[in-house]
């Protein structure tokens, strides 16, 4: 992909998970092709990168609302979202079914 051009609108993106395995190969490649990027994270304090491009919220997956939120004024809606643990009580975590079922839905509702 390259850089997007000055004349034309910074196209905006949200990432979740961009302090996960991938989300961290994501966040800084997008910042470098100039895209505007808005990184939902669960814990602030794993983020190792500024940028001015970079706005950093700490939010959840699972918020329905927040989500929404979130994606009204981006062009692009990335999920890098992953766990890599069961439950506590070694059940399978409800976060993929659960979360892409809560981001999707807002994301069919766009045009």
């Amino acid at each position: 992909m390259e850089n997007i051009s000055e004349s034309n609108k910074k196209m905006k993106i949200v990432l979740w998970g961009a302090t996960g395995l991938t989300g961290k190969e994501v966040l800084p490649q997008a910042l470098d092709k100039g895209l505007q990027v808005k990184a939902i994270v669960r814990k602030l304090e794993l983020i190792r990168i500024s940028h001015n491009n970079l706005t950093v919220i700490n939010d959840d997956i699972l918020n329905k609302q927040s989500v929404i939120e979130n994606i009204a004024d981006c062009d692009v809606v990335i999920s890098t979202v992953r766990t890599t643990s069961f439950s506590k009580a070694g059940k399978p975590t409800k976060l993929y079914s659960e979360g892409f079922k809560t981001l999707l839905l807002p994301c069919a509702n766009t045009k």
